[in-house]
């Protein structure tokens, strides 16, 4: 599924709600997960989320990055041959296979390509095989081009089981058309959940002349060339219904809707047919023994891979000896 709306509209902020990252604040409403409330041990375990901005270490190359993930965040007592397939598994599976010797790099350090470096981190996302995946602007900083690599990726994935919620504010056609559902929100309300390209376009325009709703010659002209333009019409009807204060009557209509009943229809039916995951069964997933990663692990983990890396870096070992030769 991906959220799409102006600026400002509450993407990231019902990205950061289904995620369970927002704990401050009130919420109306329920976020199911199989039927029952998450827990908040439940969904660090079962879901992944990948930030808009890259969060990789530049010393480590591509395999040490995801080895690194793999021993901080899968089972301590995993054998490490374990957990190298399983990130070799995720190299092949993302394409990064003929990087994976080299070094992620900084805009000082040469290194992988932004594509590949998004890849990576969708790569860490999965290392410990979420069930749901979140995804906070994937293309940002990428050309068409590479955009539409990444999302073929993430498409990818989906066939693989994985649900994926995205935020993308002006998608490329292409990458458009691979979503199953699109969510459109303005000022934090929903003005359309449903399937994307020509139903979404259909339902915008039939809204033209509903009370609040105007919709402009120029924009329902340029409805008839929705098959290659679909996500840049929908933004621009509603980035302009948002500025000029008709982003309400766009969210009363779809509350309005039989589309909405539908989807509220096809939720219940959902929640209703999956198998018990009562908060004491999520428990019980979530904090068994061997999912369980103590503190020093992790410290463990981390001097392992910073320490040795930052001892082999020409660019540390030498602004650190210039330093104490100044001194």
């Amino acid at each position: 599924m991906n959220q799409m709306g102006p600026s400002g509209s509450g993407k990231t902020t019902l990205l950061d709600l289904l995620a369970g990252r927002k704990t401050v604040g009130s919420m109306e409403g329920s976020i199911l997960f199989a039927g029952h409330k998450p827990t908040r041990q439940f969904l660090r375990k079962f879901t992944g989320y990948l930030e808009q901005f890259d969060t990789l270490l530049h010393i480590l190359t591509v395999e040490e990055m995801m080895l690194y993930t793999a021993e901080l965040k899968r089972p301590r007592n995993e054998p490490l041959a374990s957990k190298k397939a399983a990130v070799d598994t995720l190299l092949e599976k993302l394409g990064l296979t003929p990087c994976r010797h080299v070094k992620i790099g900084n805009p000082l350090e040469k290194g992988i390509s932004g594509g590949q470096a998004k890849r990576v981190n969708i790569g860490i996302s999965l290392i410990t095989s979420p069930r749901v995946l979140f995804l906070d602007e994937p293309t940002s900083g990428l050309d068409s081009f590479t955009a539409n690599e990444v999302m073929t990726t993430v498409k990818a994935l989906v066939a693989d089981g994985v649900t994926m919620v995205a935020t993308i504010h002006s998608p490329t056609a292409y990458s458009f058309s691979l979503f199953d559902s699109l969510m459109m929100l303005v000022r934090g309300r929903t003005v359309y959940f449903g399937k994307p390209g020509d139903a979404a376009v259909s339902y915008v325009r039939a809204l033209h002349g509903a009370p609040g709703i105007t919709l402009t010659q120029q924009q329902l002209d340029s409805s008839s060339a929705w098959s290659h333009n679909a996500a840049e019409w929908m933004v621009d009807v509603f980035t302009q219904a948002d500025r000029e204060g008709r982003g309400g009557a766009f969210a009363d209509a779809y509350e309005a809707s039989k589309l909405k009943q539908a989807v509220d229809a096809e939720a219940l039916a959902l929640a209703q047919s999956h198998a018990d995951l009562s908060p004491q069964v999520q428990k019980e997933l979530a904090t068994r023994s061997e999912t369980v990663t103590p503190w020093w692990w992790g410290l463990k983990t981390l001097v392992k891979y910073r320490t040795t890396n930052n001892y082999t870096s020409s660019a540390f070992l030498g602004a650190r000896i210039g330093n104490r030769v100044l001194m």
